[in-house]
Order: structure tokens, then sequence, then C-alpha cells
């Protein structure tokens, strides 16, 4: 994925996204090669480590996920998750 892509795709400011992945680079979590698709294009790739990591961070996240939705039932948390999905919606639109 493009910076550009990845821009769009996590809603932030390229020059926000392009410093993280600076210090992404420099810790070893990410890598850049040049686009197959266009020469003036870099992807970004994660590295082993960086998968590693992220397979923890799911884990707490599920388990923190766990504590905080105990007393909400499945149907409960789909229609949270609906609900949220269209305030951010609605945010993106304002946003605009």
């Amino acid at each position: 994925m493009t910076l550009s892509d990845a821009s769009k795709a996590l809603s932030v400011e390229t020059a926000t996204l392009s410093t993280l992945a600076v210090r992404m680079e420099r810790d070893g979590l990410l890598e850049r090669e040049p686009s197959p698709h266009d020469k003036r294009a870099m992807l970004l790739k994660l590295t082993d480590r960086a998968k590693e990591l992220r397979v923890q961070a799911d884990q707490v996240i599920a388990l923190e996920m766990a504590d905080v939705t105990h007393r909400i039932s499945d149907a409960e948390q789909l229609l949270l998750i609906a609900l949220l999905d269209r305030v951010m919606s609605n945010i993106k639109d304002i946003a605009k």
C-alpha cells in the first residue's frame, strides 16, 4: 500500500502518516519498496517484527474488549458497532 492509500484508509493526513512511517522504518517496523506499477511511488510493507507485535496487540485488544463488553449481549454489540459506524460516517461527511 502506498502512503497516500494508507492515509485515505486511515483518515489521517499524509504528512502526519509520513512522519509516523519514518519513525516506524527507523524502529524496524516498516520497509519501503518501489511500486512495480508506479516508479514514483513507494509501497509500505510491515516487517516480520511489526507483524509479531500486531498479533500481540490483537490479543491485548481482545482481552480488553472482553472486559468492557462482558455485560453486553452479542446483538447489543452488533447494534453498537452499527451505530458507531454511522457516527464515523457522519464525522467524515462533516469533514468534507
